[in-house]
This record gives structure tokens, sequence and C-alpha cells, in this order.
């Protein structure tokens, strides 16, 4: 038997994954077709939706198609599934079948980086839905690689179907339909069972998601800020349970790749602050996408605050200057001036803020640095507040 095997987190399954079957299935004159889904690990982003439900919104999705099936294999091995290992077992059981792969053009690009894509090529012919916008050089790699195994893909011209699991989870969780994109049957599972809603994560379930996706020094620091602040929410009030939450979080993201920041705040539909030019600050609005659109965080002022805790802004609410000072004055600062500041915090909140963005815009200055424009229009407008405020007092 001619058999296709299209892999995934199918999570959820949708059109697209049946449409890629489909063609593969007329295409390769195919007798069948397995999805076979990996397995999330629980502390992954989007495991709130468990391996038994994902497996069973896969069986909804293919109870009117006789030659698809599911193979629970990977997610039954649980752990990290390879696929090399996995079609040398389907292999093994099946040793007369052939066996086709079946992957989009975006993959067949990074096929080269896979583990032991040779081991792969030993078991399986590889099919391609082929999709536009890919340059013939952005597979050369794993042309080559093909050409060395004295392998071919079997290429399947398509229509263009641009769904992905991503975009159905982000507008699911935004409250937006995305119904349509998605099997009858699925759809209507999703909707009963109330999967993919968005539900705010706690502090302790963000307390847990920095500690692991921090370096330990960063934490230090995070916990400086959470101290730091609710010291200065005393002074000047605002909702300690905000101001808290915003200094927890304002630095998860630091820690993670540029590339994995750039990302994040496309996929939202914004432009990098400063137009990138700066990428030490965009783990701040990387993080407030994320606590809004993954962790559910609908708070605005512990949103700004997280995003322009690096920058500053003109206008900030007590909350963002609270933080955006402790920031600077948690305990395991030292650098020079750092003692005055924590005594001017103490004293005049706007006149912190303002000397710690002319001090910070100085020394970008200093070292031929870009300044962000919003942080620039933030230190004219504290110091406009300061003067408008101290002629109003004489």
């Amino acid at each position: 038997m001619n058999i296709g095997i299209l892999g995934g987190t199918f999570n959820p399954v949708h059109l697209g994954h049946l449409y890629m079957a489909e063609e593969a299935m007329k295409n390769l004159k195919l007798d069948h077709v397995i999805f076979m889904p990996n397995y999330i690990p629980p502390h992954k982003e989007n495991s709130s939706v468990s391996a038994a439900e994902r497996v069973k919104m896969l069986h909804l999705a293919l109870s009117d198609h006789p030659d698809f099936s599911v193979s629970t294999f990977e997610v039954e091995k649980t752990g990290i599934s390879y696929t090399y290992e996995t079609v040398e077992e389907l292999h093994r059981r099946h040793p007369l079948d052939t066996f086709f792969f079946i992957i989009g053009e975006d993959s067949y690009v990074n096929f080269w980086k896979w583990k032991n894509p040779e081991g792969i090529l030993k078991y399986v012919e590889v099919a391609v839905i082929e999709r536009t916008g890919f340059p013939k050089e952005a597979s050369s790699k794993t042309d080559e690689l093909f050409r060395q195994n004295h392998k071919k893909a079997f290429r399947i011209l398509s229509e263009t179907v641009d769904i992905s699991s991503t975009d159905i989870r982000i507008r699911l969780k935004e409250g937006k339909d995305a119904y349509e994109l998605l099997p009858r049957k699925v759809a209507e599972y999703i909707k009963e069972k109330k999967l993919y809603l968005c539900s705010p994560w706690t502090f302790q379930q963000l307390q847990t998601y920095v500690k692991e996706h921090v370096k330990p020094m960063r934490y230090v620091h995070i916990e400086g800020v959470v101290e730091a602040a609710l010291l200065l929410s005393e002074l000047y009030g605002g909702s300690r349970d905000a101001i808290a939450l915003a200094a927890l979080c304002h630095d998860m993201l630091k820690d993670h790749e540029v590339s994995f920041l750039l990302e994040l705040i496309h996929r939202y539909g914004e432009m990098p602050v400063d137009d990138g030019n700066s990428p030490q600050i965009l783990h701040a609005q990387a993080g407030a996408i994320y606590l809004e659109h993954v962790c559910c965080i609908r708070n605005e002022e512990v949103l700004n605050a997280v995003r322009y805790h690096t920058t500053g802004r003109a206008q900030m609410s007590l909350t963002e200057k609270i933080i955006f000072i402790a920031d600077y004055i948690e305990k395991g600062r030292n650098f020079p001036g750092v003692e005055n500041l924590r005594k001017l915090a103490g004293e005049n909140l706007d006149q912190a803020v303002l000397a710690a963005l002319s001090g910070t815009i100085k020394h970008l200055e200093s070292l031929n640095k870009p300044v962000a424009a919003v942080s620039r229009s933030a230190m004219y407008y504290y110091e406009r507040v300061l003067q408008e405020r101290t002629k109003h007092e004489q």
C-alpha cells in the first residue's frame, strides 16, 4: 500500500490539514493517509488543550473520511519524538508498504536542519505541498541533501490555503470567530468544551513562567524591582496587585532571542519600537504583547507599565512611573548616581522620572547609541510638567 503520513500538533486540526491530505491522496494515488499528532509537554504554551482533546478533534475531523485515520504513536511515547525514529518504527511494523511523508513548502525549506534527515529519507518518500512566496534558493540546502541521498521530493502543485493553528488560537482567544476555518464537528466540539478561550494566568503561574525563562541573576533583579515598586506604592498609592504583577513581568522575555521577540511583535500586527533600531528594548514591547495575548492579562495599567518600563513615555500612569523608577533603583543597582535617584524617588516621583530619563539619554548619546524617540519625548514632557508646576507654586 501507498500510505501518506501527515504530522503536526493539530492544535487544532483545521481545513488546511484536510486539504493537504486530500491533495496528496489525489496526486500521489495514495491508499490511505495517517494523521499523526505530536506530543506537547504540559508546560508548553497552549497545553491547556490536552493531547486527548487534540486526538478527539482529529477523530471528529476525519469521521467523514474513511481513507484517513489517526495514529497516537507519538502522543503515547510522550517526551520528544523525532521524525526519523517514527518513520523507522512505521517501516519496521509495515515493511511492505511505501510511506509518503507529507510536508508544506516551509517545512521542506528547513528539512536539512531536522534531526537525522538522512534517516528520514531512508524509510520514506517526501511529498511537498508547494506554496508561493518561497524563492528557489531558499531550499538549496535541502535540495542538495536530497541529491546526496539519491532522493527526489514529490512536488504537489496546489492552491494556497493560508490557514494556521496559531492564528486560529489567537482569534479564538481574542473572542473572534474562526470557526469557518475548522471542520464543522471540530468547531462544534471547541464551542461545547470552551477550548482556546482566554483565561488570565494567576500570579503564581506567571511567577513560575518567569522563573523558568530568565537567568537566575535576572530573577534576583526582578525580585528587587517587585520590592522597590511596592515600597514606592506605599508612598504614592496605586493598586498593589497591579504594581506587583507589572514588576514581576517587566523583564519576563528579557533573556529570549531577538528573533523570537521580533516574530512575536510581527505576529500580533505591531511594528518594533523605534523601528527595531534598539534591540535591547524589544523585550518590553514583546513582553506586553505576550502578557495580553498568551497570558490573557487585560489590565491596561499592567500592560503599559511592562511596555514602557525601559523607555518611559509622556503622560505615564502612576503604575507606569512606579515600575519605570523601581527598575532603576532596586537594591541590586549600583551605577553612579543611583543613591541620589533613590533619594529623589522617595521625595518626588516625577522628578525622579525626569532624572532617570535625562541620565539615560545622556549616557546613550555619550556612547553614540540610538535613543528611542518615545524616551526623548517623555523627557521633554516631564521637563514641561515640572516647570509648569514650579511656576504655579511660585
